[in-house]
């Protein structure tokens, strides 16, 4: 990670180019496995879940939903303030992203139960990882399961577990699903509110059809990264974070900018008017044992550095 070329020539030889490199990586094999590496064998042929349910309920029996974390700082001064639990299903054979199996949750009537299992393990592991750092957590949360009475209590009971006030936890309304009762879910945020939880209004994109939604009490708007990749060509892109900019600040929210992946980026969103930065350019998902080292690591770098983030790798969906 971070090489400048993704490929290196070898000059051909009179014995031929393929078996001198083959001895190379063999030794150099050898030598890993002599102080306890190993190298990774090829990825077996597999196959996504079947769209039959059962696969993802046996999957949330069996405690195969795990969680990475990724990381938000503030683009004033860079300081981290949250971390997205992201959804991850480990299976045997592999380990799938949120996209490949919560639309199949929500189909199924199972995403009630896919979001508690998440706010478990995600609370768990904050409550583990975080340290002394004032940081937040965040995760989605679809809108049918939102607008449930029972929503918060469930929440409260899983954060008096870990010794976490509500406070720590924002929530994250996914766009996966239509609102049509704008009232019903202005009472599910303020009860919601009442109960110590913000909530986000995540994924928000160019033409968004929610644009009524954003005189709700939410806490703030997070940009689709769709957003963010267009700013630097097209002036629309940029009207739209402008605008937003100014009724989040009217409104006391605030405006979190996706998929940043590099230093123009960083410093197009905190001009626009932008409050939190996230994406690859300042965290890729990790393991949430890791956000410690983040953490340390981030702080400890020059703020050039860290508006560069690892930027160079790119930002595309893990």
């Amino acid at each position: 990670p971070g090489a400048r070329r993704g490929l290196a020539h070898t000059p051909p030889t009179e014995e031929g180019t393929a078996p001198r490199v083959a001895r190379r990586i063999q030794a150099c094999l050898n030598g890993a496995r002599a102080v306890g590496f190993h190298p990774a064998l090829p990825a077996p042929a597999v196959q996504l879940p079947s769209s039959d349910p059962a696969d993802l309920a046996a999957g949330l029996a069996r405690g195969e939903i795990t969680v990475r974390f990724q990381p938000m700082v503030r683009l004033a001064d860079r300081r981290p303030v949250a971390v997205e639990a992201l959804a991850r299903w480990e299976r045997p054979e592999l380990a799938l992203g949120a996209g490949a199996f919560v639309p199949m949750a929500e189909r199924a009537g199972l995403a009630g139960a896919l979001t508690l299992e998440v706010a478990r393990r995600a609370i768990a592991a904050f409550a583990a990882a975080r340290g002394p750092h004032p940081l937040h957590l965040s995760f989605n949360v679809p809108l049918d399961v939102l607008l449930s009475p029972d929503l918060g209590p469930r929440l409260r009971a899983i954060l008096d577990e870990a010794k976490l006030a509500p406070s720590r936890l924002l929530l994250e309304l996914t766009e996966s699903t239509h609102v049509r009762d704008a009232g019903a879910l202005r009472r599910a945020l303020l009860r919601l509110g009442q109960d110590g939880f913000g909530v986000l209004l995540d994924d928000f994109s160019l033409d968004d059809a929610r644009q009524p939604l954003l005189d709700l009490p939410f806490v703030g708007i997070k940009l689709d990264r769709s957003v963010i990749a267009a700013l630097p060509r097209e002036r629309r892109a940029r009207a739209l974070v402008e605008r937003l900019a100014r009724h989040a600040e009217r409104n006391g929210l605030a405006i979190v900018a996706e998929g940043i992946s590099s230093p123009s980026l960083w410093r197009c969103v905190a001009a626009l008017g932008c409050d939190l930065a996230q994406g690859f350019g300042v965290g890729r998902p990790m393991q949430p044992e890791a956000l410690p080292a983040w953490v340390a690591a981030w702080s400890s770098l020059p703020a050039a550095d860290q508006a560069a983030g690892t930027a160079a790798s790119g930002d595309q969906p893990a």
